[in-house]
């Protein structure tokens, strides 16, 4: 008995052509010209044998799939490693490297970075912990410069409270009236004006004047150091109508201008001073420009944030300002075009 799925491709003579082939269990047949494997097995307790028949052709084709399929499979295998790779370079990998690239930066003194934070995971997490770590250290770098500017003011107050201001004054004017007497009118000058600084010093106690006040101040200083440089240096005032009434922060023109005199015109030996006060809709700007050696506008600015001992009156006016009008607001430096430094105090405009 014969038994196919499929329609055989043998005629009955075929057939029997093939089981009278081979004597064994299994058997390697040929029949028109094509091989064969026949296998058979006897049905125990009948008189029946269950032979199979299945061309070599037929058996070459299936084995040469199972390459195939291995190969099919290593490529996707592969294909999902690397998309999985790529995951997670994405979302553990790159996020860390990102943040120790701020850690850097932060070490180098840039504490305005922060983490972009996504999602709630354990990256997010740790990013979220770095930027509260930034904010509370600029909370508590703050707070000690502002305790540091109260210590400051609170020993220039109990400086001024050891002097009697009356014989200071006194003193002052009994060498003014020496001087013009002994026929020493630039001598007399000087005391005079240093007379008028000391006064506006010691009288005024709040932070905030007029620009009129400011000016009157800087220009005492002006007449001192007119006295002293004579010709070597010209100073040049350029006042915007309507800005004397405004408010400003206390002593601001004197340490620029005597920054632009030390450090700028004495190296080069004589230049100009320019000292701009203007305004705008939000601002009041104060600039001081000087044509003399110049200066590293970089280093400036990394001087702000950590003073030497050469940078400490910078640094105080660019804070007293930030604390008064915020970060957006203080000092900042520039080269200008005849190869000098100006210096710009920019302040909120308040009247």
């Amino acid at each position: 008995m014969i038994v196919s799925k499929v329609k055989s491709d043998f005629n009955a003579r075929d057939l029997q052509r093939l089981l009278d082939k081979g004597e064994g269990d299994v058997d390697e047949v040929t029949l028109k010209g094509k091989k064969y494997i026949k296998t058979s097995s006897k049905v125990e307790g009948y008189p029946l044998s269950v032979i199979h028949v299945v061309s070599m052709d037929q058996l070459i084709n299936e084995n040469e799939a199972v390459p195939s399929l291995i190969i099919w499979s290593f490529v996707i295998s592969l294909v999902i490693c690397v998309f999985v790779a790529y995951q997670f370079s994405r979302f553990v990998v790159k996020p860390i490297k990102r943040l120790q690239g701020l850690m850097k930066e932060v070490e180098d003194d840039n504490l305005g970075v922060r983490f972009p934070i996504n999602g709630s995971n354990e990256i997010a997490q740790l990013g979220h912990g770095f930027n509260s770590m930034l904010e509370r250290i600029e909370f508590l770098i703050e707070m000690v410069y502002i305790a540091q500017i109260k210590k400051k003011e609170s020993e220039l107050k109990a400086l001024s409270a050891k002097i009697n201001p009356h014989f200071l004054y006194n003193t002052l004017d009994t060498i003014y009236w020496v001087s013009l007497m002994e026929n020493a009118p630039k001598s007399a000058k000087m005391v005079h004006a240093l007379s008028r600084l000391f006064r506006m010093i010691l009288k005024e106690d709040n932070e905030a004047i007029t620009v009129e006040q400011e000016l009157e101040y800087v220009q005492h200083y002006l007449n001192i150091q007119q006295v002293r440089y004579e010709d070597m240096i010209d100073f040049q005032l350029e006042i915007q109508e309507g800005v004397q009434p405004l408010k400003t922060i206390k002593m601001i023109l004197q340490p620029l201008v005597e920054n632009a005199i030390s450090h700028g015109i004495e190296e080069r030996g004589e230049g100009v001073i320019k000292i701009k006060l203007v305004q705008n809709e939000h601002d009041l700007v104060v600039s001081v420009e000087d044509n003399g050696v110049g200066a590293d506008v970089d280093r400036l600015n990394k001087l702000l944030k950590k003073p030497n001992e050469k940078c400490v009156a910078l640094k105080n006016i660019n804070d007293r300002i930030q604390m008064e009008d915020g970060k957006g607001y203080g000092l900042f430096f520039q080269r200008n075009h005849e190869g000098g430094l100006t210096v710009v105090a920019r302040q909120r405009k308040k009247v």
